[in-house]
């Protein structure tokens, strides 16, 4: 009987140590609209250092455009002179984060013109909660230059770290990876985010044969 009851508290003690081996190992699910502010107005003003040398740029959200009946936030880059060089079409929410589309500033001659907004057909849909290790990836379709492409957006939420930048130290932020793989190759940000800030750092990937470019924050200003 003795050894039926110690064979029981056993059995016990294993599973409950697998129960909690299987907790750590999910770990506490984040928010991403708690780190992600999208409110119009909203700006982070962010210093620059790459191959082209130190620049300070500036990333704000611009109102919000209907997508096949959809509220998508443009959320674009702007040098010192106000010009939009690039930028992103998305929303988030409790539930998921879309990606609607890229937004490529004008180049050469056409430079300080309309930006071209390149839409994805169907959006990047990614859920609005992950885990540390956790990451999903999307399917998409568009046009650039006239020709059809295909796309396989990524999201990964590769860890929480404190990061420190010009305009101070931010603990607990969200590392999420963007990979975006095309026929020519791929394409990777990573983006720290803090809680209730946004965005406080930014890496970014386009060629192996050249550094990445980092963006620090100097400063911010959350509109209401």
């Amino acid at each position: 009987m003795k050894r039926a009851l110690m064979l029981s508290i056993g059995v016990v003690l294993v599973a409950a140590l697998l129960c909690s081996v299987a907790t750590v190992a999910q770990g506490p699910e984040y928010g991403l609209k708690d780190y992600m502010p999208q409110t119009v107005g909203s700006k982070w003003i962010m210093k620059s250092t790459g191959a082209q040398g130190e620049v300070t740029n500036t990333y704000e959200v611009l109102a919000a455009r209907d997508v096949d009946g959809q509220q998508a936030m443009p959320i674009v880059m702007k040098t010192a002179d106000g010009t939009i060089t690039s930028g992103t079409l998305e929303a988030v929410s409790a539930d998921k984060l879309t990606m609607f589309g890229t937004i490529f500033g004008r180049r050469g001659a056409q430079a300080g013109g309309e930006p071209v907004t390149v839409i994805y057909q169907p959006a990047a849909v990614f859920p609005g909660k992950l885990r540390v290790g956790q990451s999903e990836q999307s399917e998409v379709k568009s046009t650039m230059g006239g020709q059809p492409v295909t796309m396989t957006m990524k999201l990964e939420l590769a860890a929480v770290e404190t990061v420190t930048v010009p305009k101070g130290t931010f603990e607990n932020c969200l590392k999420l990876v963007y990979t975006t793989v095309f026929a020519q190759g791929e394409r990777k940000r990573t983006i720290w985010y803090a809680k209730g800030v946004g965005m406080v750092k930014r890496q970014d990937t386009r060629r192996a044969d050249q550094p990445p470019r980092v963006s620090e924050l100097t400063d911010y200003a959350l509109a209401p």
